[in-house]
């Protein structure tokens, strides 16, 4: 059952999700470079970052609650967590971008990987001493 303490905490783990997948999503600047611009399936007037980083953020935050609900509480798990929402930017473009289509993937890549480790260790600082009754 969830009490306030475990929504107070699943803010915080999306939050640090967010800023895990944003900070590589903004290697692709300005409308006219969204990948996405002429893609037949993305229609919404908005840079196509919004729909990868709140993808991103939704799936690291399932990830570290399911690994917390399962009391799989290792650095690593969380770190790994983090590094695949931070990572999760680049592999979507990597895949959604039509053909010939350049993207500076190599810093994306990088930048995800820094953001996630340091995600990870704050989601291992603030999620790896709850009880894990809280988490179901």
């Amino acid at each position: 059952m969830f009490n306030v303490t475990n929504y107070v905490h699943l803010r915080y783990v999306l939050l640090v999700n967010v800023i895990a997948a944003l900070v590589p999503a903004m290697e692709v600047k300005g409308r006219a470079n969204d990948t996405l611009l002429h893609a037949s399936w993305w229609k919404v007037d908005q840079h196509s970052a919004v729909l990868v980083v709140a993808m991103a953020a939704i799936l690291g935050t399932a990830l570290a609650f399911a690994a917390t609900r399962n009391d799989f509480r290792k650095w690593w798990v969380f770190v790994g967590c983090g590094v695949l929402a931070g990572n999760f930017p680049a592999t979507f473009y990597l895949a959604a971008a039509p053909e010939g289509t350049f993207l500076p993937f190599t810093d994306m890549y990088v930048s995800g990987t820094v953001c996630g480790v340091i995600a990870g260790i704050v989601l291992n600082l603030l999620l790896r001493h709850r009880n894990p009754s809280a988490a179901a």
